[in-house]
């Protein structure tokens, strides 16, 4: 299965149509809740009404189901379906946040009268990416895309799934010149003030990417990691091969703090809440290592034999 969490104005409507291509609409179901007529029976049925989810895994596996695609949190459909089998797209959020404000403007239904400035002041508007993945291990994702990137994500999507996917472009703003949206320096400010949770997530998929990317095309395993620092203190994280015929092999991680290694160490520990969420190796993915960390100290995490740096290069806090 593949399970896209298709953030709103990220290129996830052009990825959906290549999706659809590739395995066919009859395979693919959607969820994008009871009131829109795309969302698909079954989903509407089990998920939102009866609440079932195994009900539906069962019958997804019993039609072949490939892909289940919408605006849903990614945490929905987590107890059904490993991290592993996820997928999403990430957009600069200030280039977001204007898309989807030009396009509210322009479509024929639920349109927003307002300007930017009360765009950005409404609740549910702000940090969109943020609260789709809200609860969810996003590095542990089998696959992430960047809009800005396009078609090198497609490219990882294909090594991936081992597919091609049709170049197609859907739902996008047709008067609109260039690549990027220009904003005036007011609406840059406020967009800044607004979103600075999807900021924050943003540059540091875009620099997780960026590392997945360089050892894709450098011939190396891809791996999935992160690295953070718990509240004891203690340096902490997973790695994982994203291909599943390096399952059975423990990824040797390199600890760095300010660019230094400082430790060697193999991720086999039990991660109970990657287990739950159908990581690989049941979860025996983990790392830890208690270091003598000032305030200030960066930490960051490397995979040993690639030099692809994990998720989340940190900060030591006060």
């Amino acid at each position: 299965m593949i399970v896209f969490v298709h953030i709103p104005k990220t290129a996830g409507t052009s990825f959906g149509k290549a999706l659809s291509s590739q395995y066919g609409s009859e395979k693919i179901w959607y969820d994008y809740s009871l009131t829109f007529s795309k969302t698909s029976e079954p989903i509407a049925e089990y998920v939102h009404k009866q609440h079932d989810m195994w009900a539906l895994k069962r019958l997804a596996d019993s039609k072949g189901i490939r892909v289940i695609s919408g605006h849903y949190p990614a945490v929905r459909y987590q107890s059904i379906y490993g991290v592993t089998e996820y997928c999403t797209f990430f957009r600069d959020p200030i280039q977001r946040v204007y898309s989807e404000y030009c396009h509210r403007k322009r479509r024929s239904f639920d349109r927003f009268e307002g300007s930017f400035e009360d765009y950005c002041n409404v609740k549910k508007f702000c940090n969109v990416q943020s609260r789709h993945l809200k609860g969810a291990v996003w590095p542990a994702f089998g696959f992430l895309g960047l809009t800005e990137f396009y078609s090198e994500s497609l490219e990882m999507f294909e090594g991936w799934q081992g597919v091609s996917l049709d170049r197609v472009e859907e739902n996008k703003n047709t008067s609109k010149k260039g690549a990027a949206y220009s904003l005036t320096d007011d609406e840059r400010k406020i967009a800044t003030e607004t979103q600075r949770q999807d900021i924050t997530l943003y540059d540091s998929a875009v620099a997780y990417f960026k590392e997945r990317l360089k050892a894709f095309r450098g011939g190396h395993f891809v791996v999935n990691g992160q690295v953070t620092i718990s509240k004891e203190g203690k340096v902490k994280g997973f790695a994982f091969f994203n291909d599943s015929h390096q399952g059975l092999e423990h990824v040797a991680v390199e600890v760095l703090v300010n660019g230094e290694v400082v430790s060697s160490l193999p991720a086999k520990e039990y991660r109970k809440d990657l287990h739950l969420i159908g990581a690989p190796k049941n979860g025996h993915v983990g790392f830890s290592k208690n270091l003598p960390l000032k305030p200030g100290d960066v930490v960051s995490a490397r995979v040993a034999e690639s030099g692809q740096y994990l998720a989340n290069g940190i900060v030591k806090k006060k």
